[in-house]
This record gives C-alpha cells, sequence and structure tokens, in this order.
C-alpha cells in the first residue's frame, strides 16, 4: 500500500515541480547582450537598439 502512495504522490508532484521550476527561470531577468551585439548596433547607427541593453 505504501509504495502506491508514493507512486502516485510522485505521478502528482512531477508536473507541479516542473511548471514552478520553468516559472522561476522564467522570471529572472533576461541577461545582458554580449558586447559585441552592442557595438554592432551602435556602429549601424540603430541607437535605439544600443540603448537597450
Amino acid at each position: 500500500m505504501i509504495h502506491q502512495t508514493w507512486f502516485w504522490m510522485l505521478i502528482i508532484l512531477s508536473p507541479v515541480v516542473t511548471t514552478v521550476a520553468t516559472l522561476a527561470r522564467l522570471a529572472r531577468r533576461p541577461p545582458a547582450p554580449p558586447p559585441q551585439v552592442e557595438e554592432a548596433a551602435a556602429s549601424c547607427g540603430n541607437e535605439k537598439d544600443a540603448r537597450q541593453s
């Protein structure tokens, strides 16, 4: 009986844990673009892209 209980707990909690982990990862601030991207945007005359970082 106890093995069945652990099985169903695992089945129910796995998607919950996966969802929470995914949302936590998506909630983090995205990393700044590498310097090459900023230099390329500035050299193309596109100040909007260079200022966004």
